[in-house]
């Protein structure tokens, strides 16, 4: 009987061990079998990302959001199941997060993967669209500490995503007669309203208005911008205004080529959520007129 401590070398894979003893006659007699198999080395590398096209609304006024680490060894073998991997928010004041997962345990769809640690995010949406960095880290074979962050490959800040609540855009008047009131270009402000899924405002989204037929847009301080895009407040608002020329409403001939009327123009304004996720408000009309009179 004979006991033996077992390293696992360098790499995984098989580890062939060979018993031999020498009989009372001289003889060698030997044995060998492979008792066991390395399936991969201690955690050298850890990648991990977050998903934010899978955001739960938990109640309260929170999201859950999920993360997933997936650490693998020097040869970029899968590390054993149960390799613990944590977590950690910075600033912590953002959220919660799950600080202990391990490897191949289930996530929120109850599948689970060699080498993937799965855990969850929990934030409210005060939040959102701040920058937060997600840590994961585990320890290498001299305890030594394999860390990494999400959207390391950036600079490792990542936006605390907006679940799709809802966006308006509101024009400041739906008609203008330009025979009328001849300004030209004629301005109209446009209000954008943007709540998340519990109807909550939210500070600090990037709307993008878009038009059609307008003339060009300006800031509340008369400012030329383009692309017009401004940040909502913290009631969630956000405001933009934009110019439509007269030259939009066509004119109409008479045999004599004098003008006898103009063709309307229907114009259309709407607002985009340029940050994830992506939300876009219906379509206002406005409709323009050209009166002979003017």
């Amino acid at each position: 009987m004979a006991s033996v401590t077992l390293n696992s070398g360098t790499e995984a894979g098989p580890v062939q061990l060979t018993v031999s003893t020498t009989t009372a006659g001289g003889n060698t007699i030997s044995s060998t079998g492979i008792p066991v198999i390395i399936r991969a080395g201690p955690p050298a590398h850890i990648n991990a990302d977050i998903d934010i096209n899978a955001i739960t609304p938990v109640g309260g006024g929170f999201y859950e959001l999920e993360a997933a680490a997936l650490v693998w060894d020097e040869f970029t073998n899968p590390v054993e199941d149960s390799t613990q991997v944590y977590w950690s928010l910075i600033p912590d004041s953002l959220g919660d997060i799950v600080g202990n997962s391990f490897t191949n345990n289930e996530n929120l769809n109850g599948d689970h993967y060699a080498g993937m640690a799965w855990t969850r995010i929990y934030y409210n949406s005060g939040v959102i669209f701040d920058t937060m960095q997600i840590v994961a880290r585990t320890w290498g074979a001299n305890g030594d500490t394999v860390r990494t962050f999400v959207n390391a490959d950036a600079d490792s800040a990542q936006i605390i995503p907006f679940y799709p609540g809802t966006l308006t855009v509101t024009p400041s008047a739906s008609f203008h007669d330009f025979g009328t009131d001849p300004t030209n270009p004629w301005p109209v402000l446009l209000t954008a309203n943007l709540t998340d899924y519990y109807n909550n405002p939210i500070f600090g989204g990037r709307i993008l208005f878009s038009a059609i037929g307008f003339d060009h847009f300006e800031d509340l301080d008369g400012n030329t911008v383009n692309p017009p895009i401004a940040l909502t407040n913290e009631q969630g608002v956000a405001q933009m205004v934009v110019f439509f020329d007269r030259g939009l409403c066509t004119p109409n001939f008479n045999a004599e080529d004098e003008v006898i009327s103009y063709d309307p123009f229907t114009a259309y304004v709407w607002g985009t959520l340029i940050d994830p996720q992506i939300t876009a408000s219906e379509q206002m009309s406005i409709e323009l007129r050209r009166s002979i009179p003017e």
